[in-house]
């Protein structure tokens, strides 16, 4: 999966898919699939390829017959964000009559709303004190991300340890959501962060990332029932 900035949802998953895939989505429809070859594709494109010799393939470690099949693919296919795909399921399993594919955050605050994200997190910034990140020194480690349909509006917190300046934090975002109608949200307290370097051999390059990092607390507001 890559990532893609979609118009409706912004910065994103995708996931690429066959042609037949594709058309399906823009009619507000989903096809069965099966991943193979990095590609969603439909039992159309399955059988017309013959693609299960392919099941067992793994990228980068394709075989050439692989390579080609994937660009024969890859020369129609389209990249689709996550949270679209997940919409029209969502959307095209209610008009059959079905029970929800996945608990669906209907009202969360997403990147449609990115002004009042933006406007949530400055003022967390300005009525508590966070830590410096050690990810990003020139900020405070605290993340507000927007929802989508999949996962709601999430608030992440580090160094906030004690259950009191917790608790002052959530009375806070309690006050503030007041004003909205999109009031699910989930917040994360975390103890320190783990930021680490993930050596590399050349040519390729050094990174860091995340290591195991201590979850103290997770909040969450008004969620969807779960499916059953």
């Amino acid at each position: 999966m890559g990532i893609i900035r979609c118009k409706v949802h912004g910065v994103q998953g995708f996931y690429e898919v066959c042609e037949h895939i594709d058309a399906a989505l823009s009619a507000g429809t989903k096809l069965r699939s099966i991943r193979i070859l990095e590609v969603e594709v439909c039992e159309t494109c399955e059988d017309r390829y013959d693609l299960a010799r392919f099941m067992d393939e793994e990228f980068p470690d394709w075989s050439n017959d692989a390579e080609v099949q994937y660009k024969t693919l890859n020369a129609t296919s389209k990249c689709r964000c996550v949270q679209c795909i997940a919409a029209v399921e969502l959307s095209s399993t209610r008009v059959n009559g079905g029970p929800d594919p996945f608990p669906p955050y209907e009202r969360t605050l997403t990147y449609l709303q990115q002004d009042i994200v933006e406007r949530l997190e400055t003022a967390l910034l300005g009525a508590f004190e966070f830590r410096q990140s050690v990810v990003d020194p020139s900020r405070k480690a605290l993340w507000v991300r927007y929802g989508a349909i999949t996962r709601p509006l999430t608030i992440t917190i580090y160094y906030v340890t004690e259950r009191s300046h917790q608790d002052a934090i959530l009375q806070w975002l309690e006050r503030f959501f007041e004003r909205f109608p999109q009031r699910q949200r989930r917040v994360l307290f975390y103890g320190a962060e783990n930021w680490k370097e993930v050596p590399a051999e050349p040519p390729a390059i050094s990174a860091f990332t995340r290591g195991p990092e201590e979850l103290l607390w997770q909040h969450d507001t008004d969620p969807p029932p779960p499916v059953r």
